[in-house]
């Protein structure tokens, strides 16, 4: 049997779901119930379409592996559509692969991201934008409870930090992250690690991942590499 390469077939991956939601944008806007044939249309195009590419990639896996590939995933990748209508209908998806970098000189580190996709939730009364993070996972096993108790269940850091980062760029506009998801595509669900009205939530987990972002700098300031 052919071993697999697995980032290679991640990045295939976010590129077939990231292709599908910028169409999506483009030609509806808003993410609504009313237009699934079309979405599942045009998913299956998508998906058609990259695996056809494959044949002509020096990178990509022997023919049986793509026809593998192509029949478990061709089935597999239609989930999002449900759980996207179940999670985050009427909202619009406003960034795709978004790299953000910013210096914290004072605290002595610099964070960087490169979030998979960002979706808006509309404006409130304030003319504050909420904003949704969305990272895809191949597969996804780490426990949701985890982030209950973020000091002692040790959780990812990976969307607090993403948060982080969006909450702290320059521009001048308002925002909030409202939600902040992962979507398991072995699973075709979402888990959201925190949802709208919950700014506590978030906000312990801002402080956790400043706590162990201090915790790291002190450690390679006395020279701990484990840090």
């Amino acid at each position: 049997v052919e071993p697999m390469d697995h980032r290679f077939i991640g990045i295939l991956l976010h590129d077939i779901l990231n292709s599908f939601f910028q169409e999506t944008t483009t030609r509806f806007r808003f993410f609504t119930e009313e237009k699934l044939p079309q979405y599942h249309e045009i998913l299956d195009a998508i998906i058609h379409e990259r695996f056809a590419r494959l044949a002509f990639a020096p990178e990509a896996p022997a023919h049986t592996s793509r026809v593998h590939l192509l029949d478990l995933y061709g089935q597999l990748l239609h989930q999002i559509i449900e759980a996207e209508c179940e999670s985050f209908e009427n909202t619009r998806s406003i960034g795709f692969e978004v790299s953000l970098s910013r210096p914290y000189p004072a605290e002595g580190y610099q964070l960087e991201g490169r979030i998979d996709r960002i979706l808006s939730h509309g404006m409130d009364s304030a003319n504050t934008e909420g904003l949704g993070i969305v990272d895809y996972k191949k597969s996804y096993h780490e426990s949701k409870k985890s982030y209950d108790q973020p000091r002692t269940g040790n959780p990812s850091m990976q969307l607090p930090l993403y948060a982080r980062l969006l909450l702290d760029q320059d521009g001048g506009r308002s925002v909030k992250v409202e939600t902040g998801s992962f979507y398991n595509i072995a699973k075709g669900s979402y888990q959201h690690i925190w949802k709208a009205g919950e700014e506590a939530r978030l906000a312990e987990l801002l402080l956790v991942l400043e706590e162990k972002l201090a915790t790291m700098v002190r450690g390679l300031e006395s020279g701990d590499i484990r840090a």
